[in-house]
């Protein structure tokens, strides 16, 4: 029995000890060292999310344009919520639709796409690159609303900006 208590008393030591340690060894770490990896990680994470956008962007200029509503669509529309069991019944028929037509690789760029955007907003960004993520996202959601051509070109602004969103990023650490 005692050797037990000896086992987690040394168990409880050493991670006190390792703990100890940590701290000492990050406190170490100057200034400067620290707000360099934080840089590093900035510019990865805008890197990634400039990736995802791109990819994002890629696949949904490849859907067809959004149809124009018809005026017959509200009464098309109740007729189908009703024949498939309700609102919840409808829409799963039509998420099984959309998956056998296009696939679930829209949900998971739009998954990926959304934790990189979240990633960024959560960091000490500067205010001009913060704007332009921001722009980026917006202009994600209207094109995913809808696909017109003005929309489709708007890209080559949005692009711009975050390629020069990106040269700010690295200017900031030299």
């Amino acid at each position: 029995m005692e050797a037990a208590w000896i086992g987690v008393i040394g168990a409880l030591a050493g991670a006190a000890l390792g703990s100890g340690v940590t701290i000492l060894g990050t406190r170490g770490l100057s200034k400067d060292e620290r707000a360099a990896a934080e840089h590093a990680e900035n510019l990865r994470a805008f890197r990634l999310f400039v990736s995802e956008a791109a990819l994002c962007v890629s696949e949904l200029r490849q859907l067809p344009s959004v149809p124009k509503p018809w005026p017959t669509d509200a009464a098309v529309t109740r007729l189908t919520t009703l024949l498939r069991g309700g609102e919840a019944g409808a829409q799963m028929a039509t998420r099984r639709k959309i998956y056998r037509q296009y696939g679930n690789r829209h949900e998971e760029l739009a998954g990926r796409f959304a934790a990189s955007y979240m990633d960024l907003r959560l960091r000490d960004l500067p205010p001009s690159v913060d704007a332009t993520v921001e722009r980026t996202a917006d202009y994600i959601a209207k094109l995913g609303e809808d696909r017109t051509a003005e929309l489709e070109e708007e890209w080559k602004v949005v692009h711009a900006a975050l390629m020069a969103s990106g040269d700010e990023l690295k200017a900031v650490a030299r």
